[in-house]
C-alpha cells in the first residue's frame, strides 16, 4: 500500500523534480522489499516457475521505475516526465501486464501492479 501511496503522491501536480523522484524511488524500494519477501518463499514445484517469473518481472518493474525517476528534470511534474518518456512508460506497462497475467494465473486476484 505504501508503494501505491507514493506513486499517488508523485502525481500531485504541485510536486516537481526531486520531490517526484523521491516518491517514485520510495515506491520502487517498497516494491523491491516485497519482491524479496515473495522470492524468499518456497513455492510448490507446480508453480515455482511462475512465481520465479513473477518475482523477476516485479524486480524489473522496480528497476524501471527507479530509472524513470532518475530522468526527471527539476521543473517537471510526474505527468510531464511520463509524456517525455513514452518508451520507458510503454516498457513499464508491458511489464505490468505480464505481471498481472501471472498474478491471475497464480490466483493472486487481489494483486495489482
Amino acid at each position: 500500500m505504501k508503494a501505491s501511496n507514493d506513486l499517488i503522491a508523485a502525481q500531485d501536480p504541485n510536486a516537481h523534480g526531486s520531490r517526484v523522484e523521491q516518491y517514485m524511488k520510495r515506491a520502487a524500494s517498497e516494491l523491491r522489499t516485497r519482491v524479496q519477501a515473495i522470492g524468499a518463499l518456497h513455492a510448490p514445484a507446480a508453480v515455482a516457475g511462475d512465481v520465479s517469473r513473477f518475482v523477476s518481472l516485479l524486480g524489473q518493474y522496480a528497476d524501471g521505475l527507479d530509472a524513470l525517476a532518475g530522468r526527471i528534470h527539476s521543473i517537471e511534474t510526474y505527468s510531464e516526465l511520463l509524456n517525455r518518456s513514452t518508451g520507458q512508460v510503454d516498457a513499464l506497462n508491458k511489464l505490468s501486464a505480464q505481471t498481472n497475467t501471472i498474478a491471475s494465473k497464480l490466483g493472486f486476484d487481489a494483486c495489482a501492479t
